[in-house]
């Protein structure tokens, strides 16, 4: 259950995958974290510290934006500083952006039967953006959960007679690099 219950938290997930992704980068980076994000597991606790020492080489201060007001975020002004976004509807963001990687999230169970659909498939699959050494959703999801599949392959052959209660994802929040 505790696997499952973490697929409910896809703004955590981003935020993580983001520091991975730009830590170290440039000096400072600034991030706009729309609601969505907010509202799926972005908490303080995420937020990378405050570097111990400007002067130190590698080191990065991130700067965290939530502004949610609708006049701010219809301003060019306002996405001019920022290198990052988090973000469920990616056409929101004004300026020229790149979809870095996108991050699933929880959209409910269904109950399938073998041959509904193969083993591993990912729910409504879609090309997804990733740089070279980003893995994808599904290979990430296959080598967290590789185990599970085989118990499911298991418990499928011998004892449901091929139906499965499966949980199914979708694409959720979008890790965006401003283009400059």
């Amino acid at each position: 259950m505790l696997a499952i219950s973490r697929l409910n938290y896809p703004g955590a997930e981003a935020l993580i995958r983001l520091h991975d992704l730009a830590h170290g980068s440039k000096g400072i980076i600034a991030v706009h974290l729309d609601d969505l994000s907010c509202t799926t597991g972005i908490t303080r606790f995420l937020e990378m510290p405050a570097p111990t020492s400007f002067m130190a080489e590698g080191q990065t201060s991130w700067i965290y934006d939530k502004t949610e007001e609708p006049q701010k975020l219809l301003s060019p002004e306002f996405w001019a500083h920022f290198d990052f976004a988090l973000m469920e509807r990616p056409e929101k963001a004004i300026g020229a952006w790149e979809i870095v990687e996108v991050i699933d999230g929880f959209a409910g169970i269904g109950l399938t039967k073998l041959g509904d659909r193969d083993l591993g498939d990912v729910e409504n699959a879609r090309s997804r953006p990733s740089s070279a050494e980003t893995e994808s959703s599904e290979d990430i999801v296959m080598s967290r959960g590789s185990w599970l599949k085989e118990v499911e392959k298991i418990i499928r052959d011998k004892i449901t007679s091929g139906w499965w209660i499966e949980v199914k994802m979708k694409p959720m929040i979008n890790i965006m690099k401003r283009l400059r």
